[in-house]
């Protein structure tokens, strides 16, 4: 196995970073990882080498205004207008750049990824067979209220600007169901080692910017929950949906069992996972093989 950082140059003729991880057969199998909000592609290195280990090569780019893309957290936060599409814009790339090299590609996509990863079977119908949707969510009434405060939040203000507001609205209920939390992102994991690493880490749990509110809630979560953009995925696309039980951004399963109940009615392989006693970031709490092996059973079958 060999780790390295990835480059590739985008369709606005930017360098846009991240990691891979090459593992040592010629299997031609590839998975590519869309990380979740204000965090980065290396957290993902432990799951990373365990899909190495079984025959896959994996590769995640940093999103914009994230990770490798920030040296010394410059521009953290910070989208352009189309931000959202751009980020989806960027992974397609890579996607189709390792097809053309005869490989099968899987995606994996976590969290603010998961909805990427909607938006993209909608937008590239079939041009993966198989994905993987982790900590995400169903239409819910909350998102189209994001959508119409984080429009008027926007109207004459900087969008590069931190936005606590739009953040406290995002976030502040998360740990609602915690007794007696030991810090705000105690709703990320039951491990609490986990979520020390993600306090202290300051490429993690920054505030996002105006704009890049604007972008997600409306050009993502918002427009990917549209049933006409829905009705566009390919009907044989394979799709696994893995959530923890105590996860507050699927609303506890919830939204997550609606996504999979939509997607089923429409005629789409959707399988769905739900885990007890896990929160959202379950590729890091204490069964995360439990949760790892779910996923390569999936890849594998």
């Amino acid at each position: 196995m060999a780790h390295e950082v990835l480059k590739i140059t985008n369709r606005n003729g930017e360098s846009i970073y991240g990691n891979k991880w090459l593992n040592k057969k010629s299997t031609n199998k590839c998975v590519v990882i869309v990380h979740g909000m204000s965090e980065y592609s290396f957290r993902y290195n432990e799951f990373a080498e365990f899909l190495n280990k079984a025959g896959y090569d994996v590769y995640a780019l940093d999103h914009l205004g994230h990770g490798l893309n920030c040296p010394d957290k410059v521009g953290l936060g910070i989208w352009p207008k189309d931000g959202f599409s751009e980020c989806i814009n960027n992974f397609v790339d890579l996607i189709t750049s390792l097809q053309k090299d005869g490989n099968e590609v899987y995606v994996f996509a976590h969290s603010m990824g998961s909805f990427m990863g909607q938006a993209f079977m909608e937008r590239y119908p079939g041009l993966v067979k198989k994905i993987v949707l982790c900590g995400s969510s169903g239409p819910q009434g909350v998102h189209k209220m994001g959508k119409i405060v984080a429009t008027l939040h926007l109207i004459g203000k900087d969008p590069n600007k931190p936005c606590k507001f739009m953040n406290g609205l995002a976030f502040s209920s998360y740990n609602s169901k915690i007794k007696n939390p030991k810090s705000p992102n105690s709703w990320l994991s039951w491990n609490e080692e986990n979520v020390k690493k993600y306090d202290a880490d300051e490429y993690c749990g920054f505030i996002q910017s105006r704009g890049f509110f604007k972008s997600f809630m409306g050009d993502g979560i918002a427009s990917a929950h549209k049933k006409s953009n829905m009705e566009k995925i390919d009907r044989n696309q394979k799709v696994l949906l893995i959530v923890g039980q105590d996860d507050p951004v699927g609303n506890y399963s919830k939204a997550v069992s609606k996504l999979h109940s939509i997607y089923k009615k429409m005629g789409i392989d959707s399988s769905l996972i739900i885990y007890p006693h896990m929160r959202h970031e379950i590729l890091n709490e204490d069964k995360k093989l439990d949760v790892m092996n779910d996923v390569l059973k999936f890849l594998e079958k």
